[in-house]
């Protein structure tokens, strides 16, 4: 029969401890621990370490908000889990140390950190899909421009009668724009 408790209030023996740490740090997915109560981070995992480029022991017992592109995110965060003890697919943007923003998905829960009150983040990031779509969004820009400008170029054409220089000329600088 499943145990009915909370995640929050089982207690594991030192095998399940330690798969569970184990877990924790070869998880695919970068994942953090940060203090519910304090602007401090508790742990983070190895994937962690690789997106952020950052050593584990210059990140724990850091400042969480120093890693959001707007602090104020943070509060947000903190409301949700103190309300529902969770947050899903939380759109977010975090400033990596060298200062690009780094846009992810956040996913976080209420957790217990040997003894403190704390939240446990995954997140996913999106800084590839969000560069692609700003791309698509431009290229999608340029195709409507040069609509239009053909478009313009076809109803000139067959409103007026002009010389073919003149037609050449106008097709070039609508180019040309």
């Amino acid at each position: 029969m499943a145990d009915s408790r909370s995640p929050e209030s089982v207690s594991t023996d030192a095998s399940e401890g330690s798969l569970l740490a184990e877990l924790f740090d070869n998880s695919p997915v970068p994942l953090v621990v940060t203090s519910l109560v304090r602007d401090q981070i508790l742990a983070v995992n190895r994937r962690s370490e690789e997106v952020f480029g950052m050593r584990r022991d210059e990140a724990i017992g850091g400042s969480v908000t120093t890693f959001y592109s707007n602090p104020a995110d943070r509060q947000v965060i903190l409301q949700a889990i103190r309300e529902t003890g969770r947050l899903a697919n939380h759109p977010l943007e975090l400033r990596h140390p060298s200062g690009r923003i780094v846009s992810v998905l956040f996913n976080s829960r209420r957790i217990v950190w040997y003894g403190e009150p704390a939240i446990i983040g995954a997140f996913v990031d999106l800084t590839a899909q969000r560069s692609a779509e700003r791309a698509l969004a431009t290229s999608e820009a340029r195709l409507a421009g040069q609509s239009r400008a053909l478009t313009a170029l076809t109803e000139r054409s067959i409103a007026k009668h002009e010389s073919l220089e003149d037609r050449v000329n106008e097709i070039l600088r609508s180019a040309a724009a």
